[in-house]
C-alpha cells in the first residue's frame, strides 16, 4: 500500500476529519457507482439513489476504521467489499420490508372483502349462516347486494336509504365479519 494512502487511513483512524475527506474523495466514483448499481437493483421501490450512496459513504467510514494496514487485501478491494456487503443488506432489508407491506396489503383486503378468509375453510352455506347469525337484517341487505357488487347508489335506491346509512351498515357488517374471521 501506498505511504499517502497508509497515512490518510492512519490519520482518520485517529479522528482527522481532513485526511478523511481526502478519502472519501479518493474514493467517491467507487462509493457512487456501488451506489448507483445497487439502487438501479432495487427499482425505486423503498429506497432512493441518494439512499444508497449514503449508506456506501457509511461502509466507506467503516471500512476505513476497521481496515488492517498489515492484511495482505489492498484498502480499496477491502473498501469495496464492505460497501458491497452493506447495500446487499440494504437490498434484503428493502426487500423483506416490500415482502411485508405486501402482506400487510392482502390482510387489509380481507378486511374489504372479509367472506373471502372463509371460503377455504368451510362451504358457503355454512358462511352465509355464521354471517347472517352475526349482522342485523339491515347489514344483511346492505352486504348481501354490496357482494354482487352494487354501488351506494344502488344499495341505497333498492333497500330506500341514503348512501351513508349504507356506508355505516357496510362499515358495521365488514368490522363484525372481521371480527369473526379472527
Amino acid at each position: 500500500m501506498d505511504k499517502e494512502l497508509e497515512s490518510l487511513i492512519a490519520l482518520s483512524r485517529s479522528g482527522n476529519e481532513a485526511a478523511f475527506a481526502d478519502l472519501a474523495v479518493m474514493y467517491r466514483p467507487l462509493i457512487e457507482s456501488m451506489g448507483k448499481g445497487y439502487a438501479a437493483k432495487d427499482g425505486g421501490v423503498l429506497h432512493t439513489v441518494d439512499d444508497f450512496i449514503q449508506e456506501a459513504n457509511l461502509a466507506f467510514y467503516s471500512a476505513v476504521m476497521s481496515y488492517d494496514p498489515e492484511s495482505p487485501v489492498g484498502f480499496g478491494y477491502y473498501a469495496k467489499i464492505c460497501i458491497r456487503n452493506r447495500l446487499v443488506s440494504l437490498l434484503r432489508a428493502s426487500s423483506t420490508k416490500a415482502k411485508k407491506t405486501s402482506e400487510r396489503v392482502e390482510k387489509e383486503k380481507g378486511y374489504i372483502e372479509p367472506v373471502y378468509g372463509f371460503l377455504e375453510r368451510e362451504d358457503a352455506e355454512q358462511i352465509e349462516k355464521k354471517i347472517e347469525a352475526v349482522l342485523s337484517r339491515f347489514e344483511w341487505s346492505v352486504f348481501s347486494l354490496y357482494l354482487q357488487n352494487k354501488s351506494y347508489k344502488e344499495i341505497a335506491e333498492a333497500l330506500g336509504r341514503s348512501e351513508k346509512n349504507i356506508d355505516n351498515a357496510l362499515f358495521r357488517a365488514k368490522k363484525k365479519l372481521k371480527k369473526l374471521r379472527d
